[in-house]
Protein backbone atom coordinates (compact mmCIF):
# COMPACT_ATOMS: atom_id res chain seq x y z
CA UNK A 1 0.00 0.00 0.00
CA UNK A 2 1.43 3.31 -1.19
CA UNK A 3 -0.79 6.61 -0.20
CA UNK A 4 2.40 9.14 -0.49
CA UNK A 5 1.14 11.83 -2.44
CA UNK A 6 3.27 15.16 -4.03
CA UNK A 7 3.29 17.67 -1.52
CA UNK A 8 2.09 20.83 -2.96
CA UNK A 9 3.06 23.60 -0.85
CA UNK A 10 7.05 24.82 -0.70
CA UNK A 11 6.81 24.64 3.10
CA UNK A 12 5.13 21.52 3.73
CA UNK A 13 6.73 18.85 5.27
CA UNK A 14 6.18 15.11 5.44
CA UNK A 15 7.00 12.95 8.80
CA UNK A 16 6.92 8.96 9.04
CA UNK A 17 6.61 6.95 11.80
CA UNK A 18 8.19 3.27 12.13
CA UNK A 19 7.21 1.36 14.78
CA UNK A 20 10.08 -1.22 13.71
CA UNK A 21 13.31 1.30 13.00
CA UNK A 22 12.43 4.48 13.40
CA UNK A 23 12.92 6.32 16.62
CA UNK A 24 11.27 9.43 18.71
CA UNK A 25 14.76 11.20 18.62
CA UNK A 26 14.55 11.56 14.88
CA UNK A 27 13.33 14.73 12.90
CA UNK A 28 11.09 12.40 11.71
CA UNK A 29 10.88 14.10 8.14
CA UNK A 30 12.00 10.87 5.95
CA UNK A 31 11.80 7.10 6.17
CA UNK A 32 15.41 7.19 7.53
CA UNK A 33 14.78 9.97 9.93
CA UNK A 34 11.29 8.41 11.25
CA UNK A 35 9.58 8.83 14.58
CA UNK A 36 8.72 5.24 16.15
CA UNK A 37 5.25 6.18 18.15
CA UNK A 38 2.47 8.09 18.76
CA UNK A 39 3.78 10.86 21.33
CA UNK A 40 5.60 13.16 19.02
CA UNK A 41 2.40 12.92 16.11
CA UNK A 42 0.42 14.24 19.11
CA UNK A 43 2.90 16.76 20.50
CA UNK A 44 3.29 18.15 17.01
CA UNK A 45 1.11 21.39 15.07
CA UNK A 46 0.62 20.46 11.38
CA UNK A 47 -0.19 23.00 9.01
CA UNK A 48 -1.55 22.91 5.26
CA UNK A 49 -0.28 20.63 3.24
CA UNK A 50 1.57 18.64 5.81
CA UNK A 51 1.91 14.59 5.48
CA UNK A 52 1.90 12.36 8.13
CA UNK A 53 2.67 8.70 6.64
CA UNK A 54 2.81 5.54 9.19
CA UNK A 55 4.07 2.40 8.06
CA UNK A 56 2.00 -0.20 6.33
CA UNK A 57 1.92 -3.36 8.01
CA UNK A 58 2.17 -2.22 11.61
CA UNK A 59 0.64 -1.43 14.65
CA UNK A 60 0.65 0.98 17.43
CA UNK A 61 -1.33 1.23 20.83
CA UNK A 62 -2.51 4.35 22.21
CA UNK A 63 -4.74 7.55 21.44
CA UNK A 64 -3.81 9.30 18.16
CA UNK A 65 -4.72 13.09 18.57
CA UNK A 66 -3.25 15.41 16.15
CA UNK A 67 -3.53 19.12 16.26
CA UNK A 68 -3.38 21.88 13.87
CA UNK A 69 -5.29 23.16 10.83
CA UNK A 70 -5.32 22.65 6.97
CA UNK A 71 -7.65 24.24 4.20
CA UNK A 72 -10.16 22.50 2.24
CA UNK A 73 -7.81 23.01 -0.94
CA UNK A 74 -4.53 22.63 1.56
CA UNK A 75 -5.38 19.66 4.19
CA UNK A 76 -3.22 17.82 6.32
CA UNK A 77 -3.30 14.35 5.39
CA UNK A 78 -2.59 11.28 7.53
CA UNK A 79 -2.13 7.93 5.60
CA UNK A 80 0.33 5.29 5.19
CA UNK A 81 3.84 4.55 3.09
CA UNK A 82 4.99 1.09 2.32
CA UNK A 83 3.66 -2.11 1.56
CA UNK A 84 1.11 -4.24 3.64
CA UNK A 85 -2.06 -3.73 5.26
CA UNK A 86 -3.31 -0.57 6.70
CA UNK A 87 -1.46 0.80 9.63
CA UNK A 88 -3.32 -0.42 12.45
CA UNK A 89 -3.75 2.05 15.83
CA UNK A 90 -5.15 0.29 18.86
CA UNK A 91 -7.13 2.39 21.71
CA UNK A 92 -7.35 -0.32 23.95
CA UNK A 93 -10.20 0.90 25.85
CA UNK A 94 -9.28 4.27 25.40
CA UNK A 95 -12.57 7.08 25.60
CA UNK A 96 -11.59 7.33 21.55
CA UNK A 97 -8.53 6.23 19.37
CA UNK A 98 -8.20 8.59 16.46
CA UNK A 99 -9.52 12.15 17.81
CA UNK A 100 -9.54 14.91 15.54
CA UNK A 101 -10.77 18.12 17.62
CA UNK A 102 -11.15 21.70 16.82
CA UNK A 103 -9.50 21.08 14.01
CA UNK A 104 -10.28 21.63 9.66
CA UNK A 105 -8.99 21.06 6.43
CA UNK A 106 -7.60 16.70 7.31
CA UNK A 107 -8.01 13.93 5.57
CA UNK A 108 -7.50 10.71 6.63
CA UNK A 109 -7.26 7.84 4.78
CA UNK A 110 -5.81 4.40 4.42
CA UNK A 111 -5.46 3.41 8.01
CA UNK A 112 -7.34 1.06 10.90
CA UNK A 113 -8.47 1.40 14.09
CA UNK A 114 -10.01 -0.54 16.71
CA UNK A 115 -10.69 0.19 20.58
CA UNK A 116 -11.55 -3.04 22.34
CA UNK A 117 -11.05 -2.48 26.09
CA UNK A 118 -12.09 -4.45 29.34
CA UNK A 119 -14.78 -2.61 30.88
CA UNK A 120 -17.91 -1.40 29.61
CA UNK A 121 -17.32 2.25 29.34
CA UNK A 122 -18.42 3.94 26.26
CA UNK A 123 -15.44 3.31 23.68
CA UNK A 124 -15.06 5.36 20.19
CA UNK A 125 -13.30 4.31 17.40
CA UNK A 126 -12.84 7.67 15.28
CA UNK A 127 -14.19 10.89 17.25
CA UNK A 128 -14.72 14.36 15.31
CA UNK A 129 -15.66 16.81 17.56
CA UNK A 130 -15.90 20.66 17.58
CA UNK A 131 -16.36 22.84 19.91
CA UNK A 132 -16.80 25.77 17.67
CA UNK A 133 -16.84 25.38 13.69
CA UNK A 134 -14.86 22.87 12.37
CA UNK A 135 -15.03 22.21 7.98
CA UNK A 136 -13.24 19.93 5.56
CA UNK A 137 -13.14 16.56 7.53
CA UNK A 138 -12.54 13.89 5.09
CA UNK A 139 -12.38 10.06 6.23
CA UNK A 140 -10.92 7.85 2.93
CA UNK A 141 -11.18 4.13 3.31
CA UNK A 142 -10.76 4.11 6.42
CA UNK A 143 -11.49 1.15 8.33
CA UNK A 144 -12.71 0.95 12.15
CA UNK A 145 -14.13 -2.45 14.25
CA UNK A 146 -14.25 -4.31 17.13
CA UNK A 147 -15.24 -1.16 19.35
CA UNK A 148 -16.69 -2.82 22.20
CA UNK A 149 -18.50 -1.18 25.61
CA UNK A 150 -21.65 0.85 26.78
CA UNK A 151 -24.67 0.41 24.66
CA UNK A 152 -25.28 4.22 24.27
CA UNK A 153 -25.72 6.69 21.28
CA UNK A 154 -22.64 8.38 21.85
CA UNK A 155 -20.07 5.62 21.29
CA UNK A 156 -19.05 2.98 18.76
CA UNK A 157 -17.46 2.94 15.14
CA UNK A 158 -17.23 7.17 13.73
CA UNK A 159 -18.79 10.02 15.84
CA UNK A 160 -19.05 13.29 14.67
CA UNK A 161 -19.56 15.46 17.55
CA UNK A 162 -20.72 19.51 16.88
CA UNK A 163 -20.73 20.07 21.15
CA UNK A 164 -20.58 24.14 22.25
CA UNK A 165 -19.13 24.83 25.21
CA UNK A 166 -20.99 26.99 27.95
CA UNK A 167 -23.67 27.60 25.63
CA UNK A 168 -21.79 28.59 22.55
CA UNK A 169 -23.00 27.37 19.10
CA UNK A 170 -20.48 24.54 17.28
CA UNK A 171 -21.46 22.65 13.69
CA UNK A 172 -19.39 21.14 10.64
CA UNK A 173 -19.86 22.17 7.05
CA UNK A 174 -17.87 19.46 4.74
CA UNK A 175 -17.64 16.45 6.70
CA UNK A 176 -16.98 13.17 4.22
CA UNK A 177 -17.12 9.28 5.17
CA UNK A 178 -16.05 7.95 1.86
CA UNK A 179 -15.53 3.86 0.65
CA UNK A 180 -14.87 3.36 4.84
CA UNK A 181 -15.77 0.12 6.88
CA UNK A 182 -17.11 -0.20 10.20
CA UNK A 183 -17.73 -3.77 11.77
CA UNK A 184 -17.81 -5.10 15.07
CA UNK A 185 -19.50 -2.24 17.17
CA UNK A 186 -21.14 -2.38 20.57
CA UNK A 187 -23.00 0.60 19.82
CA UNK A 188 -23.45 3.35 16.70
CA UNK A 189 -22.03 2.71 13.38
CA UNK A 190 -21.41 6.03 12.18
CA UNK A 191 -23.27 9.29 13.85
CA UNK A 192 -23.64 12.98 14.09
CA UNK A 193 -24.61 14.74 17.64
CA UNK A 194 -25.40 18.01 18.43
CA UNK A 195 -26.67 19.74 21.62
CA UNK A 196 -30.56 19.74 22.22
CA UNK A 197 -30.23 24.06 21.83
CA UNK A 198 -28.95 23.49 18.09
CA UNK A 199 -31.36 20.45 16.84
CA UNK A 200 -33.79 23.13 15.19
CA UNK A 201 -30.88 25.18 13.57
CA UNK A 202 -29.54 22.59 10.91
CA UNK A 203 -26.26 24.49 10.93
CA UNK A 204 -24.37 21.16 9.98
CA UNK A 205 -24.04 21.33 6.43
CA UNK A 206 -22.51 19.53 3.20
CA UNK A 207 -22.35 15.90 5.53
CA UNK A 208 -21.84 12.77 3.16
CA UNK A 209 -21.73 9.54 4.07
CA UNK A 210 -21.22 7.15 1.04
CA UNK A 211 -19.72 3.75 -0.18
CA UNK A 212 -19.59 2.45 3.25
CA UNK A 213 -20.16 -0.87 4.42
CA UNK A 214 -21.06 -1.30 7.98
CA UNK A 215 -21.50 -4.11 9.26
CA UNK A 216 -22.72 -6.11 13.22
CA UNK A 217 -23.60 -3.09 15.18
CA UNK A 218 -25.34 -2.84 18.67
CA UNK A 219 -27.57 0.01 17.71
CA UNK A 220 -27.83 2.32 14.72
CA UNK A 221 -25.77 1.89 11.43
CA UNK A 222 -26.00 5.49 10.71
CA UNK A 223 -27.95 8.22 12.32
CA UNK A 224 -27.88 11.95 11.88
CA UNK A 225 -29.01 15.01 13.61
CA UNK A 226 -29.12 18.29 13.17
CA UNK A 227 -28.33 18.58 9.30
CA UNK A 228 -29.13 20.50 6.21
CA UNK A 229 -29.13 18.38 2.70
CA UNK A 230 -27.65 15.67 4.50
CA UNK A 231 -26.30 12.74 1.85
CA UNK A 232 -26.11 8.90 2.83
CA UNK A 233 -25.80 6.99 -0.20
CA UNK A 234 -24.09 3.60 -1.65
CA UNK A 235 -23.69 1.70 1.38
CA UNK A 236 -24.37 -1.23 2.32
CA UNK A 237 -25.51 -2.13 5.92
CA UNK A 238 -25.76 -5.56 7.49
CA UNK A 239 -26.53 -6.77 10.96
CA UNK A 240 -27.74 -3.74 12.48
CA UNK A 241 -29.69 -3.45 15.77
CA UNK A 242 -27.78 -6.43 16.87
CA UNK A 243 -27.89 -6.49 20.38
CA UNK A 244 -30.17 -3.12 21.22
CA UNK A 245 -33.35 -2.42 19.57
CA UNK A 246 -32.58 0.50 16.29
CA UNK A 247 -32.74 1.48 13.04
CA UNK A 248 -29.86 0.62 10.39
CA UNK A 249 -30.13 4.16 8.93
CA UNK A 250 -31.83 7.16 11.02
CA UNK A 251 -32.35 10.63 10.87
CA UNK A 252 -33.87 12.66 13.01
CA UNK A 253 -34.19 16.67 13.58
CA UNK A 254 -32.81 17.01 9.83
CA UNK A 255 -33.82 19.22 6.89
CA UNK A 256 -33.11 18.23 3.27
CA UNK A 257 -31.92 14.63 3.75
CA UNK A 258 -31.48 12.21 0.78
CA UNK A 259 -31.08 8.75 1.86
CA UNK A 260 -30.78 6.65 -1.49
CA UNK A 261 -29.20 3.37 -2.92
CA UNK A 262 -28.32 2.02 -0.25
CA UNK A 263 -28.74 -1.85 0.57
CA UNK A 264 -30.08 -2.80 3.86
CA UNK A 265 -30.48 -5.94 5.18
CA UNK A 266 -30.88 -8.15 8.44
CA UNK A 267 -31.39 -5.61 10.85
CA UNK A 268 -32.76 -6.55 14.38
CA UNK A 269 -32.14 -10.25 13.59
CA UNK A 270 -31.07 -10.76 17.27
CA UNK A 271 -33.62 -8.33 19.01
CA UNK A 272 -36.89 -8.98 18.32
CA UNK A 273 -39.24 -6.57 16.88
CA UNK A 274 -39.58 -3.37 18.45
CA UNK A 275 -38.15 -0.89 15.83
CA UNK A 276 -35.69 -2.70 13.82
CA UNK A 277 -36.32 -0.97 10.33
CA UNK A 278 -34.00 -0.51 7.62
CA UNK A 279 -34.72 3.12 7.80
CA UNK A 280 -36.00 5.40 10.27
CA UNK A 281 -37.28 8.96 9.57
CA UNK A 282 -37.38 10.11 13.39
CA UNK A 283 -38.19 13.48 15.55
CA UNK A 284 -37.81 16.64 13.41
CA UNK A 285 -37.53 15.50 10.11
CA UNK A 286 -38.58 17.72 7.70
CA UNK A 287 -38.75 17.35 3.45
CA UNK A 288 -36.74 14.05 3.84
CA UNK A 289 -36.25 11.86 0.81
CA UNK A 290 -35.93 7.99 1.15
CA UNK A 291 -35.54 6.93 -2.64
CA UNK A 292 -33.50 3.93 -5.01
CA UNK A 293 -32.81 1.90 -1.95
CA UNK A 294 -32.65 -1.84 -1.61
CA UNK A 295 -34.25 -3.62 1.61
CA UNK A 296 -34.55 -7.02 2.47
CA UNK A 297 -34.69 -9.20 5.78
CA UNK A 298 -35.18 -6.57 8.18
CA UNK A 299 -37.31 -7.63 11.30
CA UNK A 300 -38.94 -4.36 11.52
CA UNK A 301 -39.51 -3.49 7.65
CA UNK A 302 -38.44 -1.10 5.05
CA UNK A 303 -39.22 2.77 6.28
CA UNK A 304 -40.61 3.44 9.44
CA UNK A 305 -41.66 6.93 9.88
CA UNK A 306 -42.15 8.12 13.86
CA UNK A 307 -42.51 10.84 15.24
CA UNK A 308 -43.54 11.32 19.35
CA UNK A 309 -46.21 13.60 19.58
CA UNK A 310 -46.38 16.81 22.29
CA UNK A 311 -42.82 17.66 21.99
CA UNK A 312 -42.79 20.06 18.75
CA UNK A 313 -40.52 17.74 16.66
CA UNK A 314 -43.51 16.90 14.32
CA UNK A 315 -41.54 15.69 10.92
CA UNK A 316 -43.48 17.19 7.42
CA UNK A 317 -42.76 16.09 4.05
CA UNK A 318 -41.10 13.07 3.51
CA UNK A 319 -40.76 11.12 0.03
CA UNK A 320 -40.84 7.27 -0.17
CA UNK A 321 -40.16 6.07 -3.45
CA UNK A 322 -38.73 4.21 -5.84
CA UNK A 323 -37.10 1.46 -3.28
CA UNK A 324 -37.19 -2.55 -3.34
CA UNK A 325 -38.29 -4.76 -0.07
CA UNK A 326 -37.95 -7.95 -0.21
CA UNK A 327 -39.30 -10.03 2.82
CA UNK A 328 -39.24 -7.86 5.45
CA UNK A 329 -40.53 -8.52 8.57
CA UNK A 330 -43.21 -7.07 10.51
CA UNK A 331 -44.16 -4.14 7.58
CA UNK A 332 -42.92 -2.56 4.20
CA UNK A 333 -44.41 0.78 5.71
CA UNK A 334 -45.21 2.60 8.69
CA UNK A 335 -46.42 5.85 9.82
CA UNK A 336 -46.81 6.62 13.73
CA UNK A 337 -47.52 9.61 15.52
CA UNK A 338 -46.68 13.43 14.65
CA UNK A 339 -45.94 13.03 10.99
CA UNK A 340 -47.44 15.66 8.46
CA UNK A 341 -47.76 15.21 4.28
CA UNK A 342 -46.21 11.63 3.87
CA UNK A 343 -45.61 10.30 0.15
CA UNK A 344 -45.12 6.99 -0.66
CA UNK A 345 -45.57 5.92 -4.34
CA UNK A 346 -43.46 3.97 -6.87
CA UNK A 347 -42.34 1.16 -4.72
CA UNK A 348 -41.78 -2.46 -4.95
CA UNK A 349 -42.16 -5.05 -2.18
CA UNK A 350 -42.00 -8.88 -2.55
CA UNK A 351 -43.56 -11.11 0.35
CA UNK A 352 -42.61 -14.55 0.06
CA UNK A 353 -43.98 -17.95 1.45
CA UNK A 354 -44.15 -18.11 4.86
CA UNK A 355 -44.02 -14.47 5.37
CA UNK A 356 -47.07 -12.14 6.58
CA UNK A 357 -46.03 -8.20 7.08
CA UNK A 358 -48.22 -5.38 6.89
CA UNK A 359 -47.85 -3.91 3.80
CA UNK A 360 -48.51 -0.53 5.26
CA UNK A 361 -49.17 0.22 8.82
CA UNK A 362 -50.45 3.86 10.15
CA UNK A 363 -51.65 4.74 13.77
CA UNK A 364 -50.59 6.53 16.91
CA UNK A 365 -46.84 6.64 17.98
CA UNK A 366 -46.74 4.29 21.25
CA UNK A 367 -49.38 4.93 23.41
CA UNK A 368 -49.54 8.86 22.23
CA UNK A 369 -52.95 9.32 20.51
CA UNK A 370 -52.34 11.88 17.87
CA UNK A 371 -52.26 9.97 14.40
CA UNK A 372 -50.39 10.73 11.17
CA UNK A 373 -52.05 13.44 8.92
CA UNK A 374 -51.66 13.21 5.51
CA UNK A 375 -50.56 10.40 3.59
CA UNK A 376 -50.17 9.40 0.16
CA UNK A 377 -49.88 5.62 -1.15
CA UNK A 378 -49.74 5.40 -4.83
CA UNK A 379 -48.39 3.07 -7.74
CA UNK A 380 -46.89 0.83 -5.48
CA UNK A 381 -47.11 -2.98 -6.77
CA UNK A 382 -46.70 -5.42 -4.55
CA UNK A 383 -45.79 -8.93 -5.04
CA UNK A 384 -46.83 -11.40 -2.36
CA UNK A 385 -46.47 -15.28 -2.38
CA UNK A 386 -47.25 -15.28 1.78
CA UNK A 387 -49.69 -13.30 3.71
CA UNK A 388 -50.09 -9.65 3.75
CA UNK A 389 -52.48 -6.63 5.36
CA UNK A 390 -53.19 -3.66 5.87
CA UNK A 391 -53.01 -1.61 9.32
CA UNK A 392 -54.98 1.96 8.72
CA UNK A 393 -54.90 4.87 11.37
CA UNK A 394 -54.97 8.08 9.38
CA UNK A 395 -56.40 11.34 8.96
CA UNK A 396 -56.45 12.38 4.90
CA UNK A 397 -55.38 9.91 3.24
CA UNK A 398 -54.99 9.17 -0.74
CA UNK A 399 -54.77 5.80 -2.20
CA UNK A 400 -54.54 5.53 -6.58
CA UNK A 401 -53.09 2.92 -8.40
CA UNK A 402 -51.38 0.23 -6.36
CA UNK A 403 -50.93 -2.84 -8.42
CA UNK A 404 -51.20 -6.32 -6.49
CA UNK A 405 -49.72 -9.26 -8.00
CA UNK A 406 -50.18 -13.18 -6.69
CA UNK A 407 -52.05 -13.30 -3.57
CA UNK A 408 -54.46 -9.89 -2.88
CA UNK A 409 -53.73 -8.47 1.23
CA UNK A 410 -56.69 -8.59 3.54
CA UNK A 411 -58.17 -5.27 4.14
CA UNK A 412 -56.68 -3.36 1.11
CA UNK A 413 -57.86 0.40 1.46
CA UNK A 414 -60.60 1.85 -1.31
CA UNK A 415 -58.39 2.23 -4.21
CA UNK A 416 -60.18 3.63 -7.36
CA UNK A 417 -57.01 2.36 -9.95
CA UNK A 418 -55.96 -1.01 -8.32
CA UNK A 419 -54.99 -3.37 -9.95
CA UNK A 420 -54.74 -7.19 -9.08
CA UNK A 421 -53.20 -9.99 -11.37
CA UNK A 422 -52.72 -13.15 -9.45
CA UNK A 423 -51.73 -14.79 -12.69
CA UNK A 424 -48.55 -12.96 -13.05
CA UNK A 425 -45.40 -14.88 -11.71
CA UNK A 426 -42.43 -13.09 -11.42
CA UNK A 427 -39.35 -15.85 -11.68
CA UNK A 428 -36.05 -15.24 -9.89
CA UNK A 429 -37.18 -13.37 -6.63
CA UNK A 430 -36.10 -12.80 -4.20
CA UNK A 431 -32.71 -11.58 -5.96
CA UNK A 432 -29.07 -11.80 -4.59
CA UNK A 433 -27.44 -8.74 -6.69
CA UNK A 434 -28.72 -5.48 -7.02
CA UNK A 435 -28.39 -5.23 -10.83
CA UNK A 436 -30.74 -8.63 -10.60
CA UNK A 437 -33.92 -6.16 -10.06
CA UNK A 438 -35.05 -6.01 -13.42
CA UNK A 439 -36.51 -9.17 -12.62
CA UNK A 440 -39.44 -6.85 -10.87
CA UNK A 441 -39.95 -5.03 -14.32
CA UNK A 442 -43.76 -5.59 -15.14
CA UNK A 443 -43.73 -6.94 -18.14
CA UNK A 444 -45.96 -6.02 -21.53
CA UNK A 445 -49.55 -7.53 -21.30
CA UNK A 446 -49.96 -7.23 -17.34
CA UNK A 447 -52.86 -4.94 -16.14
CA UNK A 448 -50.48 -3.51 -13.83
CA UNK A 449 -48.74 -2.31 -16.65
CA UNK A 450 -51.47 -0.40 -17.69
CA UNK A 451 -52.11 3.30 -17.61
CA UNK A 452 -51.60 4.66 -14.16
CA UNK A 453 -52.51 8.00 -12.21
CA UNK A 454 -50.43 11.03 -13.23
CA UNK A 455 -48.15 12.47 -9.95
CA UNK A 456 -46.30 15.59 -9.61
CA UNK A 457 -42.78 15.05 -8.37
CA UNK A 458 -42.05 11.76 -9.64
CA UNK A 459 -37.98 12.10 -8.99
CA UNK A 460 -35.12 11.97 -12.34
CA UNK A 461 -34.96 8.05 -12.54
CA UNK A 462 -36.21 4.10 -11.61
CA UNK A 463 -34.70 2.14 -9.35
CA UNK A 464 -31.91 0.66 -11.78
CA UNK A 465 -31.35 4.38 -13.00
CA UNK A 466 -33.92 4.18 -16.46
CA UNK A 467 -34.40 8.17 -16.75
CA UNK A 468 -37.91 9.43 -16.34
CA UNK A 469 -39.85 11.28 -19.14
CA UNK A 470 -42.91 12.10 -20.66
CA UNK A 471 -43.12 7.70 -21.78
CA UNK A 472 -41.86 6.54 -18.45
CA UNK A 473 -43.83 8.65 -15.63
CA UNK A 474 -47.21 6.16 -15.92
CA UNK A 475 -45.38 3.49 -14.59
CA UNK A 476 -46.29 1.32 -11.17
CA UNK A 477 -43.57 0.18 -9.26
CA UNK A 478 -40.11 0.95 -8.28
CA UNK A 479 -38.69 0.00 -12.33
CA UNK A 480 -40.13 1.47 -15.38
CA UNK A 481 -42.55 -1.61 -16.60
CA UNK A 482 -41.40 -3.42 -19.99
CA UNK A 483 -43.98 -1.59 -22.18
CA UNK A 484 -42.98 1.61 -21.10
CA UNK A 485 -39.62 0.66 -22.32
CA UNK A 486 -40.46 0.00 -25.60
CA UNK A 487 -42.67 2.69 -26.72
Amino acid sequence: MLSIAFLGTAHATAFYIDASSGNNANTGTSPSQAWSSLAPVNQHKFKSDDQIFFHAGQTWAGVLEPHGSGTADHPITLGSYGEGAKPLIKGEGADATLVLRDVSGWTVQDIAVTNHGDNNDPHVGVLIRTSHFSFAIHLLRVDVSDVNGELGKSAGGIGIVAWGKDGDSAHFDDVLIDHCTVSHVDSEGIWLHVTDSELRTYRNTHVRITGTTITDTGRNAIYLRGTLDGLIDHNVVRLAAAHHHGNAVCIGWAKGTIVRDNEVSETGIHTGDHENGAFDVDDGAIESIVEYNWSHDNVGGMVNVGTQPGRDCDAYGTIIRYNLSENDGLRVFGVFGADHGTSIYNNTAYIGKGHSPRLIQAGQFTHYPQLPDGILFARNVFFSEGKSSFDWHANKVMVDGNCYLGKSPDGPPADEHMVKDKTLHLSGVPIHDRNEAVRYRIPSGSDCAGPSPKLPNLGDNDFLGTPLDAKTTGTRGALVSTSELTR
